[in-house]
């Protein structure tokens, strides 16, 4: 069995939405997605902020397929409400009843070098997480099953930073989640201080181990355990979960919210940290001071025929980002953070996939676009088919739309069992027929 897949590609109506509040990353946020399906709760993490009141999700109605503007996505996403601490306790999602017991999933991939020179985005696949811990020899026995782990990593200036991600962001946490073999100790709490921990030492020993290279990327990283969903990312990577109202209408529920300096939090962290954000080409993003002069003042020399008298200084759609050194803390100013965002979710039956993506996707596809692609199925008689045909429908489509990058998506499906096995306790591994995972 193949338990551990990472791949390296060679060249080569409407839903509803419920849009979760904006992060800024200091706070763990605990998304309760049972019944009704609006509601969110925000928590406090360890030695973080204090007396944070519960909030509660307006539901937005749908909107056309065009990507709204940065100041229209951080207004929809800021749409929330304060609500009666009782009516939160009501929509508390009790983790224990015997309804909900997930007892297997499966993944499928697409990606596509699309219009871009070089394919530079990178993904990894682990269905069975528990079974890769022992054979690395750091078992994780001690937590709930199943365990898996899927991310999505977007280079840009190059691959090399995907791919170190790619490598070793998996193993980082493994490692992590066997030092301490009492499941007791692994609360929501501390299982995403793990991984902000495994986000940020990577960054640090990437830009130790590779001084030269400019090198960065986003990432969205889901780790499963048990009905507990943890998101973790860093840029505009992102991650989404299909769940079937008691109506039985498909909504979406973001898991992310992109890391851009469209949001006014990011922009002045920017802007503290000694760095401008600039108007590049309609799309804002983080500079060095004088970056619109030096710009000018290259451009102006090549039209006056003196040729390139040096090279443009960079400036990038994402606030926080893997690798980039020249802005990060290691040669001045550390205008981006790999400080990620982290979020929780308790799974329950109405859950039925996880989609994560680089922004090549989300760029000419709304998230809600998205998920009714990847819910159509096409491949009636077999799951497994049918999750590699999604993932390529979606790629193709999204080409088609004009993406002009690289184009990756992971498909996680979520099985749940039965009625009567979940009231007897019994959780199997059952096979996976005609998956290719499973060989």
């Amino acid at each position: 069995m193949a338990f551990v897949e990472a791949e390296y590609p060679a060249a080569g109506g409407p839903p509803r939405v419920f849009v979760p509040p904006h992060d800024n990353g200091t706070l763990v946020e605990k998304i309760n997605i049972d019944e009704p399906p609006s509601k969110f709760q925000i928590e406090e993490a360890p030695a973080k902020l204090q007396n944070i009141e519960p909030e509660v999700i307006e539901e937005l109605g749908y909107r056309p397929s065009s990507r709204p503007s940065d100041h229209e996505e951080t207004v929809q996403r800021k749409a929330a409400f304060e609500v009666d601490q009782n009516l939160m306790n009501q929509a508390t999602c009790d983790s224990e009843r015997p309804a909900h017991v997930l007892h297997s999933i499966s993944a499928d991939s697409a990606s596509m070098q699309g219009r871009r020179p070089t394919q530079e985005d990178r993904h990894v696949k682990i269905p069975d997480l528990a079974r890769a811990a022992t054979a690395l020899q750091m078992p994780i026995d001690h937590l709930e099953k199943p365990c898996a782990l899927f991310a999505v990593y977007d280079g840009h200036q190059g691959q090399l930073c995907a791919d170190y991600a790619a490598k070793g962001l998996h193993l980082r946490i493994l490692k992590k989640l066997s030092a301490v073999r009492n499941k007791n100790h692994w609360t929501d709490e501390r299982i995403c201080l793990v991984l902000k921990e495994v986000f940020v030492e990577l960054d640090t020993d990437f830009l130790a181990k590779h001084r030269t290279s400019p090198d960065g990327c986003t990432a969205v990283a889901v780790l499963i355990i048990g009905n507990r969903l943890f998101v973790a990312w860093a840029g505009d990577s992102r991650a989404v979960l299909c769940r079937r109202a008691s109506g039985g209408d498909v909504l979406t529920v973001p898991l992310t919210q992109d890391h851009r300096p469209g949001l006014k939090s990011e922009a002045e962290r920017v802007e503290r940290a000694g760095g401008q954000i600039v108007n590049f080409d309609g799309a804002l993003r983080v500079a060095h001071v004088g970056y619109d002069e030096k710009v000018r003042e290259i451009r102006r020399a090549r039209s006056q025929g003196l040729g390139t008298i040096a090279k443009e200084p960079v400036a990038l759609a994402v606030s926080r980002s893997l690798g980039d050194r020249e802005f990060k803390a290691v040669t001045g100013k550390e205008l981006l953070v790999s400080t990620p965002s982290v979020r929780t979710v308790r799974l329950n039956r109405s859950c039925k996939f996880i989609a994560l993506m680089c922004d090549g996707i989300s760029d000419v596809m709304t998230n809600e676009e998205v998920v009714f692609e990847l819910n159509f199925e096409r491949k009636l008689d077999d799951a497994s088919a049918n999750a590699r045909a999604v993932c390529g429908s979606l790629v193709q489509e999204a080409y088609r739309r004009g993406s002009g990058d690289n184009l990756t998506v992971v498909f996680v499906s979520l099985e749940w069992a039965s009625e009567s096995m979940a009231q007897n306790g019994i959780c199997m591994e059952l096979p996976n027929k005609k998956s290719r995972l499973a060989r």
